[in-house]
């Protein structure tokens, strides 16, 4: 349905780092590399059941950045029309509603947030963390990517501290790209 796209392993022996002088200035350009791992449903299910965003707000069909001050900052996402305004986030796939004063309410299951729909899944995925418009998988110019770490124990694949791929599922092997341009999930 969707892959995960992972950029792993900077490394100083493969390719060779480059350096470089620019102004004054001196630094290393070193290259990483580029895993795509395909996901079913199931898969998607475990993202939703353990997603966690920063605080987000809802106004006028857009998810925009929570900001100090009560105010939302500029636009993130416009996929998000249906769910009614105001201040949420995720922990550990429990989405909650932010009322007065910081105060928490679990949102109910019907909730549009709690959708598993993959679509659904890929934006919050992918923008709940920066909520930068330019992480959107619609976005014309991509220069963040998301900031979600993975990692293998003991054969198990974990995307945000929980289990999400088991050792025993069957998956086709990674594909390894190079400009592939797939959004991170």
């Amino acid at each position: 349905m969707l892959y995960l796209n992972l950029r792993h392993s900077p490394n100083l022996t493969y390719p060779e780092p480059k350096t470089y002088r620019q102004g004054g200035y001196f630094g290393v350009k070193m290259a990483t590399f580029e895993s795509l791992i395909p996901l079913d449903q199931k898969h998607l299910d475990e993202i939703m059941d353990n997603l966690y965003t920063s605080r987000f707000v809802i106004d006028k069909g857009r998810l925009k950045r929570y900001t100090a001050n009560g105010g939302a900052a500029a636009m993130a996402s416009a996929k998000f029309h249906e769910v009614p305004e105001g201040t949420y986030e995720f922990y550990r796939g429990v989405g909650e509603k932010v009322r007065f004063q910081g105060v928490t309410t679990r949102l109910p299951e019907d909730h549009p947030l709690n959708s598993h729909d993959p679509d659904h899944i890929q934006e919050l995925f992918n923008i709940g963390i920066e909520m930068h418009g330019s992480i959107s998988r619609d976005s014309f110019y991509k220069y963040y990517f998301t900031q979600r770490y993975a990692y293998f124990h003991d054969g198990d694949f974990y995307l945000m501290g929980a289990k999400v791929i088991d050792k025993d599922d069957f998956l086709p092997p990674p594909l390894w790209g190079g400009e592939n341009k797939l959004s991170s999930l």
